[in-house]
């Protein structure tokens, strides 16, 4: 999609976010994401008992600026899809961006994992009003782990993982896993987002993936036959919880080069790359 009808979409998004409540102030919304003690499992029942303990809250954590510069960014770089796709996406929390793609792209249908129950509830919920009954029977939302996708192989034309692979330590399993559901053909996507690890957390969440970086995040995917097709660095003013925050967007397609260093490849042409500053309410774009 160009640039203007990506910037328009993203528009439309901020109001369809508005109509579900995002970015509504809410009583103890700061105190979110402070691990609540009572579990002293696995990461995974520590993280699932975090984010079920958000509930409605969740809604007033990430900005209205972040979500409307991510749905820039997903619609500029994502094609006109054939209404017979198939899409996943991983760790969708309430599943807002994915709700608005579905209305925007109209795929033949969307599974939508998280391992959080209540925050599919409530992005259902939330969403109920604001998408046509056709819409919603499109999407399927289903409580998972990410790192063992419920799914057979080969199934999906699609991915998107937003925000949520520095959720799990086995990030790189989880990356095996995608590669395992989607489609081997050539011009296959993975749309993915990883986020800056300063919202409030406690030591145990925050620790969970120290390993996951820019490089070592493309030579995962990069392994698993993805290469990299664009990338950009995402920087607001006002994140989550109204915090300076930055974030990594990437496009990683099979059939892409992953011959020499990322920057190497910027350099001769054959990634893009483009830096996205969200300040005052505006946002700024520089094409490289």
């Amino acid at each position: 999609m160009n640039e203007r009808d990506a910037l328009d979409g993203a528009a439309k998004y901020e109001s369809f976010l508005r109509k579900c409540g995002v970015g509504v102030s809410k009583p103890g919304s700061q105190d979110l994401l402070v691990y609540p003690v009572t579990d002293t499992g696995s990461v995974e029942s520590i993280v699932r008992e975090t984010w079920d303990a958000t509930g409605e809250r969740y809604l007033s954590v990430e900005s209205v600026d972040a979500h409307r510069a991510t749905m820039f960014w997903l619609l500029r770089e994502m094609s006109q899809p054939k209404r017979d796709e198939q899409w996943l996406s991983i760790g969708v929390g309430p599943g807002l961006y994915e709700a608005y793609l579905m209305k925007h792209f109209y795929p033949s249908r969307f599974d939508l994992l998280d391992l959080s129950f209540e925050q599919m509830r409530v992005g259902r919920d939330t969403a109920r009003g604001n998408i046509s009954r056709g819409v919603a029977k499109r999407l399927h939302r289903l409580q998972a782990t990410m790192t063992t996708l419920p799914y057979p192989s080969n199934i999906f034309d699609h991915a998107f993982s937003i925000n949520s692979l520095h959720w799990t330590s086995n990030w790189r399993q989880v990356i095996g896993e995608l590669n395992r559901v989607v489609s081997k053909r050539e011009g296959s996507r993975i749309y993915s987002i990883t986020a800056s690890a300063n919202i409030i957390l406690n030591d145990e969440l925050r620790s969970i993936a120290p390993d996951l970086n820019t490089d070592t995040l493309i030579d995962a995917y990069e392994a698993n036959g993805f290469g990299l097709r664009q990338v950009s660095q995402l920087k607001l003013e006002h994140g989550q919880y109204q915090r300076p925050t930055m974030r990594f967007l990437a496009v990683f397609e099979r059939g892409a080069s992953t011959e020499g260093k990322f920057e190497d490849r910027i350099s001769r042409g054959e990634v893009g790359y483009s830096e996205i500053l969200v300040k005052n309410n505006a946002m700024f774009v520089d094409n490289y």
